[in-house]
């Protein structure tokens, strides 16, 4: 394992105090205490762009990254797009080297040989084989997990009850809409509920989330990373981590990260005709109680406007209706 020496520079006190953790849990690591250990994770790549004839330029993806996830814990990872979350995810598996640093799982290196029975990884790419049915994808994982056939069957008919896959369990994956291909990887990921468990924006396309997703998030069976961009999903997280740039920015309650960042949406409204103010204030107030408004905008606590996607459908059900 090579050591990060790259100094962590100045971090949030919660994070801070999340790599001290780490240290504890590289000195005495048990299965109840830590599952998932991330120590000073560093991942670089060569900057093709920025590269000349006589030096090699490095790009930096992850920097110095630490953290631990306990039995029973989602860690919920947010952060834009190019932060870094799938390459961190990527380490975790152990289908991608690290640069320096060490991830731990139980106590084994995730960067040995992939293989062992007790990680799952829904990951945000679709792998499967284009030839193989979605039933012949369940089988072959379950038997490589380990799993009697009989045991097989019962879970392989629940899964697909579960995510709508029975219509389609003698189809090639090749032939799989984006949606229903999406599913099987998160099928695949939790079959044999494995104690590790790895999620990049597993809910990406599918239309069934709900249920299957809650009762695996929730299970204190195993350690769980949930990578994603739905506050929806993050709500479902014990913890949730920020990464910006590669860096951890913060970890803690999404409760806390509302409160430190921001409280309220901000709705801009545009009127065609400046006579429909009063009424359009109206139903703005019926729709959000607690709404303020601000010249020609509206100040919505957040409470008010969750879950987004039903606060959308409000507005756009005024606007059909010329309420709004």
């Amino acid at each position: 394992v090579q050591q990060n020496k790259d100094p962590p520079g100045q971090e949030a006190p919660e994070v801070q105090e999340e790599r001290e953790r780490v240290r504890s849990a590289m000195g005495s690591l048990q299965p109840q205490e830590a599952v998932i250990v991330v120590n000073s994770l560093r991942k670089e790549y060569e900057d093709k762009k920025a590269c000349s004839m006589f030096k090699k330029k490095k790009k930096v993806a992850v920097r110095n990254l630490s953290f631990s996830v306990k039995k029973g814990e989602v860690l919920g990872l947010l952060g834009p797009n190019g932060s870094g979350k799938s390459t961190v995810m990527h380490m975790i598996s152990g289908d991608m080297a690290v640069t320096a640093g060490e991830v731990l799982l139980q106590g084994c290196e995730a960067t040995a040989p992939p293989g062992q029975g007790g990680l799952g990884h829904c990951p945000q790419e679709d792998a499967l084989w284009p030839e193989l049915s979605v039933r012949q994808h369940l089988e072959a994982h379950a038997a490589v997990r380990g799993m009697r056939k009989e045991d097989a069957a019962v879970l392989i008919s629940r899964l697909a009850k579960d995510l709508d896959l029975q219509k389609h369990l003698n189809t090639p994956a090749r032939r799989l809409p984006a949606g229903e291909a999406r599913k099987l990887c998160f099928a695949l990921s939790i079959l044999g509920n494995p104690t590790v468990m790895l999620w990049d924006e597993p809910s990406v396309g599918m239309d069934v989330k709900g249920q299957p997703m809650e009762t695996a998030v929730r299970s204190k069976a195993r350690a769980a990373i949930l990578s994603t961009r739905s506050l929806e999903e993050a709500a479902l997280c014990d913890r949730v981590a920020v990464l910006v740039a590669g860096q951890l920015r913060y970890i803690g309650s999404l409760e806390e990260l509302r409160g430190r960042f921001g409280t309220s949406y901000h709705l801009e409204v545009k009127l065609k005709d400046a006579g429909q103010s009063d009424a359009i204030h109206t139903e703005i107030l019926r729709l959000f109680p607690h709404a303020a408004r601000q010249e020609r905008s509206y100040k919505i606590p957040m409470e008010d406007a969750l879950p987004l996607s039903q606060s959308f459908s409000k507005l756009e059900a005024g606007i059909r209706k010329q309420t709004i």
